[in-house]
């Protein structure tokens, strides 16, 4: 005999399963198996059987039978008075009696034991592989929910076994499959896949470096937890703290982690601690979709993966020590680096206070720059720019630049150049110290192009930028190229990695005091091809069927084009903080319909990826532009989008507030195709906030979807040549909402199949390709697999045209299990394969359930069932 209780309550004799009796028998010997060996009273078992105070008053006699029935189940054949081998009654009630080769639970309890081997352990997570039988009725009493406790606790044991000694390869695929998901199992499995997730983010170590030798010496005076390296602007805070990162990298095996906070940004808000958490997170190989929303969970979470590894952590440009602290983990291996104009005196830790060089180290720093002998030919010229420069870093830099790159160019005429210009304010805190002056000789070295565009960089949005958006902004494709790279030459702008530049803050802020006429129209080009391009990659990840009024495409704009999804999805992980950043940009310069039309380009990315609070803050702001232009027609649509962003927050109602003002106005705009799509979001919210609707919820919720499709065919009556796929999308939610109750099948079958029909000749292979997986579960949950068969063969050519993985992996799934129905095992089997195959690589948690699905299936193909999706 083998009984068992994860996965499904079972038990075998010789292979063959025995037939437990009626759900309430079969609980009853559930809760027996979870107490497995200890008694269990009568009052107990009434209780866990009718919760609630629900039992009738012949409980305890109905308990009695169920006893009985369980022994005769388990025991085909025995006399009726003889004494049963399993099902044992005493005073102290009843006990099933199992040991460790006849029950799944006795095994796992004596596997699972203090100095437990991980083969034993790893027997165990297979003995535990899927969860305590979900269809029992008892499935919530704490018994059974301890014994889900166990399964976690002994995976876990298995890896903290297995890590530390080398055998991760053995518990990831459990890690990888365990369901529902878990918090711990999650830390462990990053730390499982640390090799391939083990950041290095620091900056490009500075190819040039000279003096400093005080405050390397400081900050080698023994391990300090926190360095908070602290300056006057321009000082050299950031070179310094991450030549000092490289050194350490070494004695940091388990990777880097670098942030610039912004925290002295005069155009950008600072980066707050939940965005630096999400992109830390990110860099430790947590899945978008699996970092928490709130603030303290991110914290935990991130100290969590962080205790017990060896790390380094870069915080850049911290205004506040509020801001450091939250990201500051508590681990003892950690070691972190802060940059700061503040001294930040409310932080614990080693301080290093950054001055300017002194003579000897302003000679070092040009000889490095421009050659020792170049330097020691003109140590006149080469003491007077020491002197002009005082000592500060960032002057001395552009000076060496500005030599540098023009080798032949005589020290002496450029030392007179800078004298000549009278750099004031030299004289004002420390000599030679004022930064203004040393940007603008650098600044007048440049060519008239490259000039023009030094002015207009400032305007571009986002914390770097790529060379296509400077062509839009400069309006010169022809020469802005070239001007481009000699601000690289010039070091006024920084490569901070391939096909990316940026620009510091403080040349920022004295780029920005340089007028330039034409800024705003500048804007207006550079925002223009980045809304374009936002529509174009937005427009292949999810074509936009209602026209949309975008504001006018400037004169020599070029959008760009993606050959693929693929190059989308680069292009957003490049350009999601332009993204955001560029809806407060063209809102705080007053282009409104471009912040609008911005932020509704970007929903897209942003949800795909699970950025809701980049969604929530970009729709807030747009709408803010869309109020204050008076476009009620771009203001509906972001209250629509709002409401969506608010309901991945749980905020239901903000999101059926903003639900209602976007109905609300796209009615008195008569915009029927707008106000139709207004109320299939409405119907969409209610249909997911409940698990399962009651029928005249149900009814509501449908009624909502068929007003819709009336406003749908209204709108192409009176524009025939759009809206298509809108009804087909109607009759889609329709369908899978039926699909979900039993007694409704076969209008969801009728829905399913109208909305085929008006897809079938169209271009919406993605729409297509859902109705025909949601026809086909329907229509094998109704029992009739063979069209089910051929239903679900059109979904996964469509699934592939489009090159979708999970959702092919779903199809088949449910074409399996009809084959299996149908008796063609064998390809039945293929099919599980395939779509386990498809799912490799796949990270999402529906993924991970399909995958245990699957598993469950090979193992037990007469389990296999239809599973309506979700």
């Amino acid at each position: 005999m083998w009984l068992s209780l994860f996965g499904s309550l079972s038990a075998r004799v010789s292979g063959v399963e025995l037939s437990l009796g009626p759900p309430q028998q079969r609980a009853m010997l559930a809760l027996l198996l979870a107490r497995c060996g200890t008694p269990v009273s009568p009052d107990d078992l009434v209780a866990a059987l009718w919760p609630g105070g629900t039992a009738p008053a012949s409980a305890a006699g109905i308990v009695h039978r169920y006893a009985s029935g369980l022994r005769r189940a388990l025991e085909p054949g025995m006399p009726a008075r003889a004494p049963s081998r399993w099902i044992v009654r005493s005073s102290a009630g009843y006990a099933l009696i199992a040991d460790a080769e006849s029950a799944d639970v006795a095994r796992l309890r004596a596997l699972h034991v203090p100095g437990a081997s991980l083969d034993e352990l790893l027997e165990a997570c297979a003995l535990t592989a899927e969860p305590v039988d979900p269809g029992l009725a008892v499935r919530s009493h704490p018994w059974l929910q301890a014994l889900e406790a166990e399964r976690s606790a002994v995976l876990i044991a298995a890896a903290d076994l297995a890590l530390p000694s080398g055998q991760t390869s053995r518990v990831v695929p459990l890690l990888r499959a365990f369901a529902p998901p878990d918090t711990a199992i999650t830390t462990r499995l990053a730390r499982a896949l640390e090799p391939a997730t083990r950041p290095a983010q620091l900056p490009a170590d500075p190819g040039v470096f000279a003096g400093r030798s005080r405050e390397l010496a400081q900050l080698a005076a023994g391990p300090a937890p926190v360095t908070v390296i602290t300056g006057v602007g321009g000082a050299g805070k950031t070179t310094l703290a991450v030549r000092w990162a490289h050194r350490l990298a070494s004695e940091h095996p388990d990777g880097q982690l670098f942030v610039n906070l912004n925290g002295f940004d005069p155009v950008r808000p600072p980066v707050d601690a939940a965005t630096a958490l999400h992109g830390f997170l990110e860099a430790l190989g947590v899945p978008a979709p699996s970092i928490p929303a709130g603030l303290p969970a991110r914290t935990d979470q991130f100290r969590s993966l962080v205790a017990g590894r060896r790390m380094l952590i870069l915080i850049d440009n911290a205004r506040y020590a509020a801001d450091v602290r939250l990201l500051l983990p508590d681990s003892a291996g950690v070691t972190v680096l802060v940059t700061s104009r503040h001294p930040l005196t409310e932080l614990a830790g080693r301080r290093v206070e950054l001055g300017v060089f002194d003579t000897g180290e302003a000679r070092e720093l040009l000889a490095a720059r421009i050659g020792a002998a170049r330097v020691a030919a003109a140590p006149d010229a080469v003491d007077d720019l020491v002197r002009q420069c005082g000592g500060l870093a960032l002057a001395l830099a552009i000076v060496a630049a500005r030599a540098a790159v023009n080798p032949r160019f005589d020290l002496a005429a450029l030392a007179e150049e800078i004298t000549a210009r009278r750099l004031d304010g030299f004289d004002v805190d420390a000599p030679g110290a004022d930064l203004r002056a040393t940007f603008t000789s650098s600044y007048r070295m440049l060519s008239p192009a490259a000039a023009r565009l030094f002015r207009l960089l400032p305007m571009l949005p986002g914390p770097d930028f790529a060379a296509p958006a400077t062509v839009a902004l400069a309006g010169h494709p022809a020469e802005t190229a070239a001007a481009l790279a000699e601000l690289v030459d010039a070091q006024l702008v920084t490569t901070p990695r391939p096909g990316r530049y940026g620009l510091h803050d403080l040349i920022r802020e004295y780029a920005d005091e340089l007028a330039e006429p034409g800024r705003v129209e500048a804007l207006r080009r550079a925002l223009d091809h980045c809304l374009r391009s936002a529509v174009a990659g937005r427009n292949l990840l999810s074509p936009q069927r209602a026209p949309v009024p975008l504001p006018a495409l400037s004169p020599g704009v070029v959008p760009l084009a993606f050959p693929a999804r693929a190059d989308v999805t680069a292009w957003y992980a490049d350009e999601r903080p332009v993204l955001a950043d560029a809806v407060q940009v063209a809102h705080r310069h007053r282009l409104d319909r471009h912040a609008a039309a911005l932020a509704w380009a970007s929903a897209t990315f942003h949800s795909i990826n699970g950025h809701w609070h980049d969604l929530l803050v970009a729709h807030r702001t747009g709408l803010a532009s869309a109020l204050r232009a008076g476009d009620r027609w771009w203001a509906a649509v972001l209250h629509r989008y709002l409401g969506r962003a608010l309901v991945a927050f749980d905020d239901f109602a903000g999101a059926e507030h903003h639900r209602h003002e976007a109905l609300r106005l796209f009615e008195e705009l008569g915009d029927r195709r707008w106000t139709a799509h207004s109320l299939i979001s409405i119907a969409s919210d209610r249909a997911n906030r409940s698990e399962l609707l009651s029928a005249a919820e149900l009814d509501e919720v449908i009624g909502l979807y068929l007003r819709a499709r009336e406003l749908y065919r209204e709108a192409r009556e009176l524009n025939p040549g759009e809206g298509g796929p809108d009804e087909a999308t109607v009759l889609l939610h329709v369908g899978w909402l039926l699909n979900h109750h039993s007694d409704r099948l076969p209008e969801a079958v009728g829905h399913l199949r109208q909305s085929l029909a008006l897809l079938s000749d169209t271009d919406e292979v993605n729409l297509r390709a859902n109705a025909g997986g949601y026809l086909g579960q329907s229509l094998a949950l109704l029992g009739d697999y063979d069209e089910a068969i051929a239903v679900f063969h059109a979904a996964d050519r469509d699934w592939a045209d489009l090159g979708e993985r999970f959702y092919r992996a779903e199809v088949q799934t449910q074409l399996g299990v009809c084959l299996w129905k149908t008796g063609s095992p064998d390809a039945a089997l293929v099919a599980w394969e395939h779509a386990t195959d498809l799912l490799d690589g796949v990270v999402l948690a529906v993924a991970d359930t399909l995958r245990t699905r699957l598993d469950g299936f090979r193992k037990d193909p007469e389990s296999a069932t239809i599973h309506p999706a979700a």
